[in-house]
């Protein structure tokens, strides 16, 4: 989704489903992939596609983000979907740090010495910047000006990516980071000094999701090629 890492199956009942048996019906989960179908089949659609299926890290044999009750879930929903003609491909990799670090020195010391110099010297850069951060929903955010500005550097962003998502509307964003309900941090970075490539020094904007204590990096702007200095 566009606005959260996580989609809740509001089922309130989970009944066993042997991976053999394929012939009961009457469970919440095939009711789901009935109404799949059936809307499918009004709408003519050829395909159904149900992406972003957390999937099993094979070095630790863990899934990351998923507790044991829904882990368990997602193996009878995976079952439900194979007795139901769908099979699993492998989709884009899911990149995550583990906090299990005091500091930031002890971290970068876990990186290779090309990344702990590149990312040495872009710290160094802060002392040019002002960093704020804002809860998601926050007043600061119905500015039309700063939405505006938002915007066009998340434009730049998606101009400057190989791999395109859906590209997102002004008014998603607008109803997104004035919404009050939705749990999550903006970063926004600016310069100290004016600089004229800028719009009220706003370099820029990283927006967060917050889960179950795991902060998830969900969209970004930036001023290109300012940002990558």
């Amino acid at each position: 989704s566009t606005i959260t890492e996580f989609c809740p199956l509001n089922f309130s009942k989970l009944e066993k489903f042997p991976a053999e048996d394929t012939s009961n019906k009457t469970t919440s989960l095939q009711n789901f992939f009935d109404l799949l179908d059936t809307i499918a089949e009004e709408k003519d659609i050829k395909i159904n596609i149900i992406k972003d299926l957390p999937d099993i890290v094979k070095d630790t044999n863990e899934v990351p983000f998923v507790e044991a009750e829904n882990f368990e879930y997602l193996q009878h929903f995976e079952k439900f979907a194979k007795a139901n003609d769908y099979f699993k491909i492998s989709g884009q990799a899911l990149a995550y740090v583990p906090i299990t670090f005091k500091s930031i020195d002890e971290w970068l010391n876990t990186r290779s010495s090309s990344r702990k110099q590149d990312l040495k010297r872009k710290f160094k850069k802060q002392d040019e910047l002002i960093i704020k951060t804002l809860p998601i929903g926050n007043n600061y955010f119905a500015d039309e000006s700063f939405l505006a500005n938002f915007y066009e550097l998340y434009e730049e962003v998606f101009k400057q990516s190989e791999v395109h998502f859906d590209k997102l509307t002004y008014e998603f964003f607008k109803g997104f980071l004035c919404n009050k309900n939705i749990r999550g941090e903006v970063f926004l970075y600016y310069t100290k000094e004016d600089k004229p490539e800028l719009k009220n020094n706003l370099l820029g904007v990283n927006i967060c999701l917050i889960e179950n204590n795991i902060l998830i990096d969900k969209y970004i702007a930036m001023s290109y090629p300012l940002a990558r200095e």
